[in-house]
């Protein structure tokens, strides 16, 4: 059955490599910024107007359910810096709408990017293989809605609901879930955020999450979070930077060297699509230089 998956992926990546041909290589320039400039990375800082941009052609995930049978977003533009010790890419994107809502009907705008951990001659960009691992930055719209200050509740998608009583919670009706539940007896009735999933969680300071993965259905949160990142929506477009040092020591995390090459995927969804998990855009491994330092 593995023999047969990786004949469908090589298959795969010689029909759509035409495609493909227009993303070349991203190239990480090197510039002399301070530390707090990749700790909270600003989508529009003036520094990215001077990085040059590689366009990534986007191609509908249709390998594994569920799939689009066309991308719902077909390109997105690459920019990256890095000052010796961190590196930011920057994905921008065109959407027509920011979807930042979720329930069982919509999904949100998001993005990733994704490094291989061993090395990308031997990792498959379906979000790696058996002990050929990869590591997994995921941006999310509706997370960083809950970083300014804008975390989606009940009463947002359902005005008129009507609340009787909540065990344990404090305050007034509707009983807003970041203010009313912040006692232990009050978060021990909200089975997520008792077992500490990291989706669910009341107070988010960083809107992206660090995750790792050896095939289809193996994607795992890393215990430890280096990365950083910030997304901004204007006039239908979003710009969404990643950020995170070069090296942490940590064996989830891809080690990336100054003046050395690896390679870099990336997947968008466009949640106004109702893209959400496997129903995805992506780029598979797309090669990425660390400039020198000068």
């Amino acid at each position: 059955m593995k023999r047969i998956t990786y004949v469908i992926m090589f298959v795969t990546a010689i029909l759509v490599a035409p495609r493909l041909l227009c993303a070349q290589e991203v190239r990480s320039i090197y510039q002399d910024l301070p530390k707090s400039f990749f700790e909270n990375p600003q989508p529009n800082d003036s520094v990215w107007k001077a990085v040059p941009a590689t366009m990534v052609s986007l191609l509908p995930q249709n390998i594994t359910a569920p799939g689009l049978q066309s991308p719902s977003v077909e390109t997105a533009n690459v920019k990256s810096i890095h000052n010796g010790k961190w590196m930011a890419v920057q994905l921008s994107w065109a959407d027509a709408s920011r979807d930042v809502n979720v329930d069982t009907s919509k999904a949100t705008d998001a993005c990733a990017i994704q490094f291989p951990i061993k090395g990308g001659d031997k990792t498959s960009p379906f979000m790696g293989a058996t002990d050929a691992p990869v590591a997994i930055t995921h941006w999310k719209g509706i997370w960083q809605n809950d970083v300014l200050g804008k975390y989606q509740d009940v009463p947002d998608l359902h005005p008129n609901v009507w609340v009787g009583m909540y065990l344990f919670a404090t305050g007034k009706r509707p009983f807003p879930v970041t203010t009313s539940f912040n006692t232990v007896a009050a978060r021990n009735t909200l089975g997520s955020i008792y077992v500490n999933n990291p989706i669910a969680q009341l107070h988010r300071a960083i809107p992206v999450e660090e995750l790792m993965a050896e095939g289809f259905g193996t994607l795992t949160t890393q215990p430890h979070q280096d990365a950083r990142g910030n997304g901004v929506w204007d006039k239908g477009t979003w710009t969404v930077v990643f950020a995170r040092p070069l090296s942490t020591g940590d064996k989830h995390d891809p080690k990336l060297v100054v003046g050395g090459e690896t390679v870099i995927a990336f997947a968008v969804w466009d949640g106004g699509h109702k893209d959400v998990g496997g129903r995805k855009n992506y780029a598979p491994w797309v090669p990425i230089k660390l400039e020198k330092i000068p």
